[in-house]
């Protein structure tokens, strides 16, 4: 009898963790978005049905994004301001790889991973249960490159929706965080992507995003999630001046390597005058002998983006960790 009930507890367990599978596989694979669209067309009509004789469902403009379903033919089946249709491909320029917001999505299983590359054989950074909202900053080869909890990491895209109308598309209410129309990200410096005015990286001046600083911070934001190597300085891995290096050279600006011998590099300018692309130094955050120790770029809005212990990442000025550490700032572009 007890060897019975034993069985009969193993069965059940058994089956309850089947149906939690079951629960967080609900999303089908072929429910996996396979790129992002650019509409290339001045105004580009979203189809019921991949064909010109079905209803329209609505109109996109010139730069908005697409989700990439699938594709019938010269049809891409895709997702638009969360609508989903068909957009003939002639007219959609489609990237398996893009640093875009889409704005938030939702997990719509039982719990989802947030692994540190977009491969289920990477490690875990986060979990998050069903509901949960994630900040999408990119997609790569099916997967939602996403901001949570603090973290940066992955998520596949059956396994979130998007809950939003991407940041940079026409019927946005909401301006991008991260980056912005003339980004060269984005590919395009043309206007009319709808997105709703200033973005997170205009200065405090309100200098032109197409000014020499904030191609710096453009071109920094393309390394968000990159870990944090001792001694890097690429893409596999960045030290904090190791980062900021980098991201000067790519941008046609020589300075040196270590975070103090970047004081001397540029020209001082105050905290109340800080624009994207300043370098911003802090002190004692592990060496209490030097003048500085860590080195970050200025993004705009009392916010900078470095290579901390989490990796690139952007943080706040305001915030009391390093309010209380920084010590100037030097102005490498302008």
């Amino acid at each position: 009898m007890k060897r019975s009930t034993r069985i009969l507890s193993i069965l059940l367990i058994v089956a309850a963790l089947v149906g939690v599978l079951a629960v967080c596989s609900s999303a089908a694979s072929d429910d996996v978005k396979t790129g992002i669209g650019i509409v290339k067309a001045s105004a580009l009509r979203l189809r019921a049905e991949p064909n010109t004789s079905s209803t329209i469902k609505a109109t996109a403009y010139r730069n908005d994004y697409v989700v990439i379903v699938s594709k019938t033919g010269e049809w891409y089946e895709v997702v638009y301001n969360l609508r989903t249709g068909y957009m003939h491909g002639s007219y959609l320029t489609v990237k398996e790889r893009e640093n875009v917001e889409l704005g938030n999505v939702k997990v719509n299983c039982y719990l989802a991973n947030v692994r540190s590359k977009p491969n289920t054989n990477s490690s875990i950074v986060a979990q998050a249960s069903s509901g949960a909202s994630l900040y999408t900053i990119g997609f790569n080869c099916g997967w939602y490159k996403v901001i949570y909890d603090g973290k940066t990491g992955y998520i596949r895209s059956d396994l979130a929706e998007l809950s939003e109308i991407p940041y940079d598309n026409t019927g946005s209410s909401t301006s991008p965080k991260y980056f912005h129309e003339g980004d060269p990200i984005r590919g395009s410096s043309s206007s009319g992507s709808g997105s709703s005015g200033s973005s997170s990286g205009s200065s405090n001046s309100g200098s032109s995003s197409t000014s020499a600083g904030q191609a710096i911070a453009n071109k920094a934001k393309q390394y968000i999630g990159v870990p944090y190597v001792w001694g890097g300085s690429s893409p596999s891995g960045f030290d904090c001046s190791g980062f900021t290096q980098y991201v000067m050279r790519a941008c046609g600006y020589s300075i040196n390597r270590t975070a103090t011998a970047q004081l001397s590099n540029g020209y001082t300018v105050g905290r109340s005058e800080l624009k994207p692309g300043d370098l911003v130094f802090f002190e004692r955050t592990y060496n209490v002998d030097a003048p500085v120790s860590h080195v970050g770029i200025y993004v705009g809005n009392d916010q900078f983006i470095h290579s901390g212990n989490s990796g690139v990442a952007i943080a706040s000025l305001n915030s009391e960790y390093y309010a209380s550490r920084y010590v100037t700032a030097r102005r490498i572009a302008g």
